[in-house]
């Protein structure tokens, strides 16, 4: 049998058993080798935007990535605030 009278019975959903010969079919027992990535948190959160049902379009992700950028210029922002605030009270305790 041809490849292309294969790849069509296959397409189509025909029975292709028939045709294979699994007496020498081997089943892969090697392992893959587990990779670490360290990201950024930006990173990390396309990356979970991306996976997400949320994600449409290249232009969802342009946005994802601007509201994400906001919000943390937003939480360091609040951060550097209670810093400040913190230290001028400590000058004035002395």
């Amino acid at each position: 049998m041809k490849a292309s009278e294969f790849d069509k019975n296959f397409d189509e959903g025909c029975d292709i058993q028939n045709v294979l010969d699994l007496s020498k079919a081997k089943r892969n027992t090697r392992k893959e080798p587990s990779t670490t990535a360290k990201l950024s948190a930006e990173e990390t959160a396309i990356i979970e935007y991306l996976e997400s049902d949320s994600a449409v379009s290249v232009d969802n992700v342009e946005n994802e990535k601007k509201r994400y950028a906001q919000i943390t210029r937003s939480q360091m922002s609040k951060a550097n605030q209670r810093g400040i605030n913190q230290h001028e009270h400590s000058k004035n305790k002395y």
